[in-house]
């Protein structure tokens, strides 16, 4: 599968995805509040080469968070294993990106998964993957069928104990948006920057 990566790195202690259809990188990095001039392309294995404080966790929440940005199909990309997914600053990068697009906010930590799917600005769907029943926006059911597809619950009498929420919740996404990030391009080089 395309998604198996996500439980095999540090995301499996928590992060966030954020998608936004159209974007590109230093679009990206912008309204994460990063610079593109200082983003260096480097793979998931060899982030801290681009990192200018490679203290970057003395403070809580950290000062100087980083992600790393790429494009996979119609969609720009950030990954963010700096924040553990409880950085908050993800918000403000979708109300930056998501005017005239989608964006798709997925934040996981480690006791709790959120995923949001905004359009044109407007919150259209937002749910918790593992408690899929209780959905909210303008069109909480838009994806039902969709996360049916892919092994989350959408009522409270589903319950499916062996399910990994990250990776159904990505299955969902690949069935309902088409999005993809297959192995080798989230682990391989990708456009890497920290907050100054």
């Amino acid at each position: 599968m395309d998604w198996d990566w996500v439980a095999e790195t540090a995301l499996e202690i928590g992060g966030s995805f954020t998608f936004a259809r159209g974007a590109s990188p230093e679009q990206v990095m912008r309204a994460f509040g990063m610079n593109p001039a200082k983003a260096r392309l480097v793979a998931a294995s060899d982030v801290a080469q681009a990192l200018h404080d490679p203290d970057w966790l003395r403070t809580e929440p950290p000062e100087h968070p980083w992600i790393r940005v790429g494009v996979a199909g119609e969609w720009g990309f950030a990954l963010d294993e700096s924040m553990g997914g409880s950085g908050g600053y993800e918000d403000a990068a979708v109300a930056a990106l998501a005017a005239g697009t989608e964006v798709v906010l997925f934040t996981h930590t480690q006791t709790i998964d959120h995923f949001s799917y905004y359009s044109n600005g407007t919150l259209v769907t937002s749910f918790e993957p593992m408690n899929g029943s209780a959905r909210y926006g303008t069109e909480p059911d838009r994806f039902v069928e969709q996360m049916r597809q892919a092994g989350l619950p959408t009522r409270i009498d589903d319950d499916d104990d062996d399910a990994d929420p990250m990776i159904a919740l990505f299955r969902m996404l690949t069935i309902a948006l088409g999005i993809r990030v297959p192995r080798d391009l989230a682990l391989g080089p990708l456009l890497t920057v920290q907050r100054e």
